[in-house]
């Protein structure tokens, strides 16, 4: 996996990319983070650990509400979450509450392929010989898509499959842009960027497509041109896309993702099933050292 050189660190494009998304988050940010969006999830927790402390996240769909920024702990995550949060809830109230009323202001998720209109397809895709792959899918981003002030997605892989034209299936997009559009309807008006491993793109309200604000270092308007399946614009002020600093970085590896989990977006399938395991093996070292040390501190004299 390709990594930039910053300060005394190397950083990778996951941890580049996961604390760019942290970056777009403030104290005033209340963000839900889904179930399959790992990279997300670890990026909420960046910027509560760092610059943003005051902000919400909300994790199990808004069952856990404003928890802490704990580590992404697979063995003790949910009873982490569970035990941090301010309060708890369910799933039709906080859809209700939260969602529709528009009080959600971020839910980054991933995308398998995204077109120049910023229309998201994670439903299935196209071979070269015409048959279909079938994806996962998203779960219930085509419900809240608009409800959001922000409008943030992620490609970790940009490529010509990736970036295209028009996507085939389009199971979900941004399609009140403008406030005008938007403010009747009782929602916020925030940003709408695409983040991949190459560039930041912003979805323009006045041409309704993705126009590169920011360019990861080292990589030529060329280089990003042949990789996107659409003629690029390139934004007036477009500038290289900052890397995170050596204390962010610190964070990031030992406090809120210890076990790597933001690399499972960005590694190929043949790849993912290896990773699974070295993330399975790890997660059980921990958890089991921390059952020694409970032991250890409650076990009478």
């Amino acid at each position: 996996m390709p990594r930039l050189v910053h300060g005394n660190k190397e950083a990778s494009i996951d941890e580049i990319i996961a604390a760019r998304i942290a970056a777009e988050l403030d104290n005033e940010s209340f963000a839900s983070a889904g179930a399959v969006s790992p990279l997300a999830n670890v990026a909420y927790r960046l910027a509560k650990a760092t610059h943003a402390p005051d902000m919400i996240i909300a994790t199990m769909s808004c069952g856990h509400l404003d928890i802490a920024p704990s580590p992404m702990i697979l063995s003790l995550i949910e009873s982490l979450d569970c035990e941090t949060a301010v309060a708890h809830a369910g799933g039709d109230d906080t859809y209700s509450t939260y969602y529709q009323a528009g009080a959600v202001t971020h839910e980054i998720v991933g995308a398998a392929q995204v077109d120049r209109r910023g229309r998201v397809n994670t439903i299935a895709l196209r071979k070269r010989d015409g048959s279909l792959i079938r994806l996962p899918g998203q779960g219930g981003m085509a419900d809240v898509a608009n409800m959001h002030r922000d409008y943030l997605l992620y490609v970790p892989r940009h490529s010509v499959q990736s970036l295209v034209e028009t996507v085939e299936i389009a199971s979900s997009a941004r399609g009140l842009l403008t406030e005008a559009e938007r403010e009747p309807m009782g929602y916020r008006t925030g940003a709408a960027l695409v983040f991949t491993d190459l560039c930041v793109f912003r979805l323009d309200g006045e041409s309704r497509q993705l126009a590169v604000i920011e360019t990861r270092p080292g990589v030529t308007r060329q280089q990003l041109q042949d990789a996107t399946g659409f003629a690029l614009t390139f934004d007036a002020d477009c500038r290289e896309l900052a890397l995170p600093s050596n204390e962010t970085l610190d964070i990031l590896r030992n406090r809120i993702d210890p076990l790597g989990l933001r690399r499972l977006e960005f590694v190929s399938a043949r790849e993912r099933s290896a990773l699974i395991a070295e993330i399975l093996a790890t997660d059980r070292r921990m958890v089991e050292r921390c059952i020694a040390a409970q032991r250890s501190h409650t076990a009478p004299d």
